[in-house]
């Protein structure tokens, strides 16, 4: 699965709390078509965490990761009626 090794990379860096590196290694897997990814960095955004909140960055996210099929991507995105 290409993409796999930076989202885990990503999820280290969001779990040590260095955001910084987890966006950009999110944003690295995410490019590479992982939906995770993307998912990750909605969450990111939706919550301020690490980033400024930014509800409109996360929807497009969600967007993204639901494209690119995550499941949980296009739960959300029903659930807040997108």
């Amino acid at each position: 699965m290409q993409g796999a090794v930076e989202h885990q990379i990503g999820w280290c860096y969001e779990k040590l709390g260095d955001f910084s590196h987890a966006i950009e290694w999110y944003m690295k897997g995410a490019e590479k078509g992982i939906g995770n990814t993307a998912y990750h960095l909605a969450e990111l955004y939706e919550t301020g965490t690490g980033v400024p909140k930014d509800f409109t960055k996360a929807i497009e996210w969600y967007r993204v990761s639901a494209k690119l099929g995550y499941p949980d991507a296009d739960l959300w995105l029903k659930e807040k009626g997108f």
